[in-house]
């Protein structure tokens, strides 16, 4: 796969009525979603044939061409609404790498950001087990059969019994 910024303004124009057909607009959503293939973060991924070969890009970024220009070297198109399958123009806009990643620690989409509780998504726990697995330790039940119980490690039930993580949760 080629660097990404190599989409010029000409692919994007001679590729853009079969990239609209991907887009759906829905009422009262000023997203505009990315309807084919995505990969595994959710990202639109668009495949191109570049002389003779498929050359697969985001979405996004050939929106951003197609609606505002090529992008520089260097630069990196940045989502001001977090929804991955978004190729709206008016939510992309260009920055720094290191623009990005503070963008994906203030929204808690990095290491480093704050997604506490089942707000994560690789959560295996909501609140309300984390409050029941606390009621049933305090009852009595030993830490190990609470994390079979609920389907997580005993370091896990560790960690939110000394609040080390679920300080949120009362």
């Amino acid at each position: 796969m080629r660097k990404p910024s190599y989409i010029t303004r000409e692919v994007a124009r001679r590729v853009a009525p079969r990239f609209l057909s991907k887009i759906e607009k829905r009422p009262g959503d000023p997203c505009w979603h990315w309807t084919s293939a995505k990969d595994q973060h959710g990202y639109g991924c668009f495949s191109i044939c570049d002389n003779g070969r498929q050359v697969t890009v985001k979405a996004y970024r050939l929106s951003y061409v197609l609606h505002c220009g090529e992008i520089p070297p260097g630069m990196v198109v940045r989502h001001s609404c977090d929804v991955p399958d978004c190729v709206n123009p008016v939510h992309l806009w260009l920055g720094s790498q290191a623009d990005n990643v503070a963008d994906a620690i203030r929204r808690g989409r990095a290491s480093g950001g704050s997604m506490p509780g089942s707000s994560n998504p690789y959560s295996k726990l909501t609140e309300a087990d984390v409050i029941k697995i606390r009621r049933l330790y305090a009852e009595g039940f030993p830490g190990t059969a609470l994390a079979r119980q609920f389907g997580v490690s005993n370091r896990a039930v560790y960690l939110l019994l000394n609040r080390k993580s679920w300080q949120h949760v009362a």
